[in-house]
Parts: structure tokens; C-alpha cells; sequence
């Protein structure tokens, strides 16, 4: 399958099973914005969607755009073809993904993070009941930091447990893409360096565990210049085969989505001057 966008498929390919691709910018970006939107270019191409949304403003997004999307790629955003869940806790989550566990807090203030046994014969409601009998499934996490900004906090001592869930989450996901071949999408926010705000490349707030699984990795730039407040440009971060950051290119916010435009179309709207 291969995106809507022809400037994301230069820098990252065709989608391929099995694997995660991460998306991560500062807020308003447009993240949910392009998972929306991209999950509507899926959907059209023949995928089942399963929208794992962990943010209550998602809902506004989808209720101002998704009709528009749909004329757009000549879809539906029915039941059948995409199924969006609501899930706040990362404990919630990994629940309903069909692997449980528990965020235990010490008397300390330490936080640990633990697996708990699963009996198969009693699944609950997780999700594969959802989709056992789906074809081309694509799992969308929007976003993997709202979970974790929730359930742990920043303090040094309770890094080792946000490594723990988010290796339990990623070899989850990992379990359903295989059973289904499909691949995954989430979106990150970034991690801004408040002593440096316009000289440095924002990071993927998180850690390093989720670079190590996403083989492919893209961060979407708001230029700093008002005139340019409806481009984002977007860098090859990470690419299987390719050197981090080599290639980059340019996206455009419209009233009808999200559409690729040129250097050259960037160059001239940094140019220009407020009002004209």
C-alpha cells in the first residue's frame, strides 16, 4: 500500500507488513490530521482500519473532515472498514490489545510496570474478536505520548518502567500484525529543548526504545515564519537503508486536506511578506 502523499512515499516507500512507522511533531501540527487522512487513502485502497485514538480532540478533527475525505477518496468511514477505539490509560490499552498489565507505584513514588497472566479461554473483549476476520489490517496509535504523559512520569527513577510498557506495547502490536499482515502508524510529540527552540532538530518524546523499533520515522516541521503557518516540512528521520535525515520535502495544509507541494512553492510563500 502506498500513501496519499507522493512526498512521504519518496522518503519512506510503500508501507510494508509488519512494520511500524512513527510520525512525531510539536502540537497543531496536523498529526491526527494526516492519520486521518491517510486512513481514508487505505481504506479506499482495500484496508481495514483500527484506529487506536488516545485523545479527546480527535473527535472534532473527524467530525469536521471525515465527510470531506470520503468524497475525496470515494470511501466510507463505516464500521466494517474502520473501527476507532478510545483508550486513555496505557493499562486500558494493553487490555484491550489482549495483553494486560499493571502499573504498580512503590512507597517510594517508584513506579514499576509488570505483566499479568492471561488465561486464553477467557479473552474478554479484546481485539482481535474485532478483526480475526479482517483482511489487510492497519493498526493507526493516535498518540503514543498522551499515554505515557499520563500513566508515568519524567523523573529518571521511572524510566526504566516507560521502557518496560512501551517493549510490552511494540511486541504486541508486533503479535497482531502478524497474525493480520498489516503494518502500524503512530503518531509521537516532540520533545523541545526549551534552551534551544530554533537551532536543533526536535526528538521523538518517548525515549529510545521507540527509535529502536521503528524502522521508519518521520518529523514533521512547522517553519517558524508566520506566512508559512500552513506548510510542514518533512524529514526522513529514519529509514531502513538510508542515512538518518537525508532526505526531506514539503506538505500543505488546505481547507481539503493535507496535499504535496514543491520547494520551490515553499521558497516563494517564505518570501513573501505578511498581508500579501
Amino acid at each position: 500500500m502506498k500513501s496519499f502523499l507522493n512526498n512521504i512515499s519518496s522518503i519512506v516507500g510503500d508501507f510494508i507488513p509488519e512494520e511500524y512507522y512513527s510520525i512525531y511533531a510539536r502540537a497543531s501540527s496536523g498529526k491526527s490530521l494526516y492519520l486521518l487522512e491517510e486512513s481514508a487513502n487505505l481504506i479506499a485502497q482495500g484496508a481495514t482500519v483500527v484506529y487506536l485514538n488516545t485523545e479527546a480532540g480527535f473527535q472534532g478533527i473527524y467530525d469536521n473532515w471525515h465527510e470531506k475525505f470520503e468524497q475525496k477518496f470515494n470511501m466510507k468511514f463505516d464500521d466494517v472498514h474502520f473501527k476507532l477505539y478510545k483508550l486513555y490509560t496505557v493499562e486500558e490499552l494493553m487490555k484491550f490489545l489482549g495483553n494486560p498489565i499493571s502499573i504498580q507505584v512503590g512507597k517510594n513514588g517508584k513506579i514499576s510496570t509488570l505483566l499479568e497472566a492471561t488465561d486464553e479461554k477467557e479473552t474478554g473483549d479484546t481485539l482481535w474478536i474485532h478483526i480475526s476476520h479482517s483482511k489487510n489490517v492497519v493498526f493507526i496509535l493516535d498518540s503514543f505520548s498522551a499515554l505515557f504523559r499520563e500513566d508515568y512520569n519524567t523523573t529518571v527513577t521511572n524510566f526504566s518502567a516507560r521502557a518496560d510498557a512501551t517493549g510490552f506495547l511494540f511486541k504486541t502490536l508486533k503479535t497482531l500484525m502478524k497474525k493480520t499482515g498489516g503494518f502500524t502508524i503512530m503518531s509521537h510529540h516532540a520533545s523541545i529543548d526549551p534552551m534551544n527552540l530554533y537551532h536543533q532538530p526536535d526528538k521523538v518524546r518517548g525515549g529510545s526504545v521507540i527509535s529502536y523499533y521503528s524502522k521508519y520515522m518521520l518529523y514533521l516541521e512547522i517553519p517558524i515564519k508566520g506566512t508559512m503557518k500552513d506548510f510542514r516540512k518533512v524529514y526522513g528521520v529514519r529509514v531502513s537503508g538510508r542515512k538518518d535525515w537525508a532526505q526531506q520535502s514539503w506538505l500543505k495544509i488546505t481547507d481539503d486536506g493535507i496535499f504535496d507541494t514543491t520547494n520551490e512553492e515553499a521558497e516563494e510563500q517564505y518570501n513573501k511578506k505578511k498581508g500579501e
